[in-house]
C-alpha cells in the first residue's frame, strides 16, 4: 500500500495497479488533484505532496498575488512510465474559473538523495543568470568529451579548407574590429560557424563590388554576431563563417556556388553554433534564461545544496518530437538551419532553457536530461540528427531502409518555413547529396531518388496550414518539392505494396551545374492503367472530392474552385501500386497519382500534371486501360 493516497509517492509500482482517480496515457501515469489536497496531505506528513505543493506555490504566488486560492486551482501530475523522462506538474484554475494555465513545469531531483522519490532521472540546476565564463566552459567540456569519448572520430577534429570566404577575428591589435577575408592562399584551420535565422530587419551583407579584406567594428555589428565572435574568440579559434557577411548577397552565381557548398562548409566546421532563440541577429543568444527553483524537502535529511528542482516545462530538441511548430524555438522553425544542424559534426543549440550539444556519437544538455548512456528524447525515439545519421549508412547498404529515413527527413523539412519559394530544393540540397554518398539510392531527381522512384512518387499532402503551388517554379508537379506545404508517406507505411506500373523515364533539367540543386523543368514518362473520373470542388467544407467517392487526398483543395457552385473538372487516376493493409485483409487497394491534363504547353502530345493521391478500391477497376503519361 502506498503511504500516501493522494499521490500514491509517485511509485510506478503502486500506480501500475490503477487506483482510482488515475488516469493512463500513452507514456504516462496522471493524478488530477487540486493544491488543497496536494498540502493538506503535506500537513499530514507526505514529503512528496509537501515538495509539489510547496515548489507550485513558488511558482504561482507571483502571479497570482493575494487570489491563491488552492482549492480553485486544479493540478495534474503526469508520473511518466520511463524512467529517463521527468515528472510534470499542470496548475491551472477550474473550468468554472476560466481554466487558464497557471504553470506547466518539469521536475527532478538534484541527485539521489534530494527528492523523495527515487526511480526517476537527476539533473543539474541550470542558472538562468548564466555568465559568459560558464558558457565557454561548458562548451569546452563537451568539446574535451567528444574529442576524448566519442565512439565516432569527427572531421571536424582536423584543420579543413576554408570556405570560400571567412571572417578573420584576430586581424584587428585591439580586438575592435574584424575583417572578411578571401582564403585562397590560406591554409587549412580550425573555424566556427554561425548558424541564426536572419529576421525581417537589415542585416550587414557582403556585396560583389566589396573590396576585401574588409572591415567591421565589432560594436557595429548584430548582437548575435558579437555573441559568436566573443565565444570564438574564447575558444580559441581564429575563424568565425556568417553567410551574410561570407557570401555575396548581390550575386546569383556566387550564391548558387556557395549554397552548394553548404555541407562542406557546416561538417568542416570546428564547431556550429546555433542561435536557436534568436528570431533574428538582433536579439542575441546569451542572454539571461527561463529561472528554476530549487525546493529542499522538509521531512527528509538533504544536504545543502539539494533538493528538487522546478523548471518551466519544455522538451528538448523540441521540433523532433512536435508535428507542429508553435513550441518550437525560431531558429527550429528554418528550412535552412535543419540542413545546417544535421551536416554539422559538432553543434550547441542555444535554447531559452539552456544549452543543447549534438555531435555524431553523443547529445548532452546541461540540466543532465541526455548523457552518454541516454540520448532518447520524451517520446522515447533518438533524435533526428542520431536517425539521420544511422540513415546515411543504411541507406548505403539497403534501398528501403535508405527511402524511409529520406521520407522521415523530407517530412521534418517540409514544416519548416522558407522566406524564398526558390531555395525549395537548395536548402535540402546537402543532406541529398550526403544520402547521395553510398549510391544504392540511384539518381537524384528534384527531391525524389530513382532508385526508389514509385515509392517517393506516393506523397500526400497532410497539415495544419494549406498547401499551396510556389510563387515562381521550383521543381515538377511530381516532385513534393513542387508544392508549399507538409508531405508524408503515410501510405507507402500503411500498405504492403508492389508496383504494378512501368515508368519509362524520369528526367529534370538543373537551372546550374548543381545536380542538387535548382532544377527549371522534369518530365515523368508511366505506363499504367489508368481511369478517366471527375473533382469538385465542395463549397461547404472547402475541400476538393472524387465524385465517384474514392478516397483523395489533393494537394491544393480549392484548385477546381472557379465560383460558389459546384466545379467539376475531368480528372485522371494513374495507377502506380497495389497493395493490402495486411495479408488476411479482403481486398487489395490502388494507389494512385491524380492528374489533370494542363494547357500550360503548346505541344502535340498530352501533358499532365499531378494534383493528388487517390486510393481506389481494386475491385472497382478491372476495366481500365493502360496507356502512357507524361507527367510534367
Amino acid at each position: 500500500m502506498p503511504k500516501c493516497a493522494t499521490c500514491y509517492d509517485l511509485d510506478r509500482a503502486k500506480l501500475s495497479r490503477s487506483p482510482a482517480g488515475t488516469q493512463f496515457s500513452r507514456d504516462c501515469w496522471i493524478l488530477d488533484k487540486s493544491l488543497a489536497e496536494l498540502e493538506k496531505a503535506a500537513q499530514s506528513g507526505c514529503s512528496v505532496c509537501d515538495v509539489l505543493s510547496f515548489g507550485l506555490r513558488a511558482r504561482i504566488s507571483g502571479q497570482e498575488g493575494d487570489q491563491l486560492d488552492a482549492p480553485g486551482i486544479r493540478v495534474e501530475i503526469k508520473i511518466p512510465l520511463a524512467r529517463y523522462n521527468r515528472i510534470r506538474l499542470v496548475a491551472s484554475r477550474c473550468p468554472k474559473d476560466g481554466g487558464r494555465v497557471l504553470a506547466d513545469l518539469k521536475l527532478y531531483g538534484s541527485s539521489k538523495s534530494s527528492a523523495p522519490w527515487s526511480e526517476y532521472q537527476c539533473g543539474n540546476v541550470v542558472p538562468s543568470g548564466a555568465d559568459f565564463s560558464s558558457y565557454v566552459s561548458i562548451i569546452r567540456s563537451w568539446l574535451e568529451s567528444c574529442t576524448k569519448h566519442c565512439c565516432q572520430p569527427h572531421s571536424s577534429c582536423q584543420p579543413s579548407p576554408l570556405p570560400t570566404r571567412i571572417l578573420n577575428l584576430n586581424g584587428g591589435s585591439d580586438g575592435k574590429t574584424i575583417h572578411v577575408i578571401e582564403t585562397r592562399s590560406t591554409d587549412p584551420a580550425p573555424y566556427i560557424a554561425l548558424s541564426y535565422c536572419w529576421g525581417n530587419g537589415s542585416l550587414p551583407k557582403t556585396n560583389k563590388d566589396t573590396s576585401l579584406p574588409q572591415s567591421h567594428l565589432v560594436t557595429s555589428l548584430p548582437p548575435s554576431f558579437q555573441d559568436a565572435i566573443r565565444l570564438t574568440r574564447a575558444l580559441g579559434i581564429r575563424y568565425l563563417w556568417i553567410d551574410s557577411l561570407c557570401i555575396f548577397q548581390d550575386s546569383r552565381s556566387d550564391w548558387e556556388f556557395e549554397s552548394s557548398q553548404m555541407l562542406q562548409y557546416y561538417s568542416g566546421a570546428f564547431l556550429v553554433l546555433a542561435a536557436s532563440r534568436a528570431a533574428s541577429p538582433a536579439h542575441g543568444f546569451l542572454r539571461s534564461r527561463e529561472p528554476c527553483e530549487m525546493v529542499r524537502p522538509r521531512h527528509s535529511a538533504v544536504a545543502a545544496g539539494n533538493g528538487v528542482i522546478f523548471r518551466r516545462f519544455s522538451q528538448h530538441l523540441a521540433f523532433d518530437l512536435n508535428r507542429h511548430t508553435a513550441s518550437c524555438a525560431p531558429l527550429d522553425t528554418r528550412a535552412w538551419a535543419m540542413q545546417e544542424r544535421l551536416s554539422a559534426g559538432r553543434v550547441v543549440h542555444f535554447y531559452d532553457d539552456e544549452m543543447v550539444w549534438e555531435c555524431k556519437g553523443a547529445t548532452w544538455c546541461e540540466c543532465g536530461k541526455f548523457s552518454e548512456s541516454n540520448h532518447l528524447l520524451e517520446n522515447g525515439e533518438s533524435s533526428l540528427r542520431m536517425r539521420v545519421s544511422q540513415a546515411v549508412t543504411a541507406g548505403v547498404k539497403s534501398r528501403g531502409e535508405g527511402f524511409r529515413a529520406w521520407a522521415d527527413l523530407v517530412e521534418h523539412y517540409t514544416r519548416r518555413d522558407l522566406t524564398q519559394d526558390a531555395d525549395r530544393l537548395p536548402a535540402i540540397g546537402g543532406l541529398a547529396r550526403m544520402f547521395s554518398s553510398g549510391g544504392k539510392l540511384g539518381r537524384y531527381v528534384a527531391g525524389i531518388w530513382e532508385g526508389a522512384l514509385w515509392r517517393c512518387l506516393l506523397w500526400r499532402v497532410e497539415g495544419p496550414k494549406p498547401a499551396r503551388r510556389p510563387t515562381t517554379y521550383v521543381a515538377p508537379s511530381w516532385s513534393w518539392a513542387g508544392l508549399v506545404g507538409q508531405v508524408n508517406w503515410k501510405c507507402v507505411a500503411e500498405y504492403r505494396l508492389e508496383i504494378v506500373a512501368q515508368i519509362l523515364d524520369c528526367r529534370t533539367t538543373c537551372t546550374g551545374s548543381d545536380a542538387f540543386g535548382q532544377v527549371k523543368d522534369g518530365m515523368l514518362r508511366i505506363r499504367a492503367r489508368t481511369w478517366e473520373t471527375q473533382a469538385e470542388y465542395r463549397p461547404a467544407c472547402g475541400f476538393m472530392a472524387l465524385t465517384s467517392g474514392e478516397t483523395a487526398y489533393f494537394d491544393v483543395n480549392g484548385e477546381c474552385k472557379r465560383n460558389t457552385r459546384r466545379s467539376y473538372r475531368t480528372v485522371k487516376c494513374v495507377i502506380l501500386a497495389e497493395g493490402k493493409s495486411a495479408p488476411s485483409a479482403a481486398s487489395s487497394v490502388l494507389l494512385a497519382l491524380v492528374v489533370e491534363e494542363t494547357t500550360r504547353l503548346d505541344v502535340d502530345v498530352p501533358r499532365y500534371e499531378r494534383i493528388g493521391l487517390a486510393i481506389l478500391d481494386q475491385r472497382r477497376f478491372g476495366g481500365s486501360v493502360e496507356e502512357t503519361v507524361v507527367v510534367i
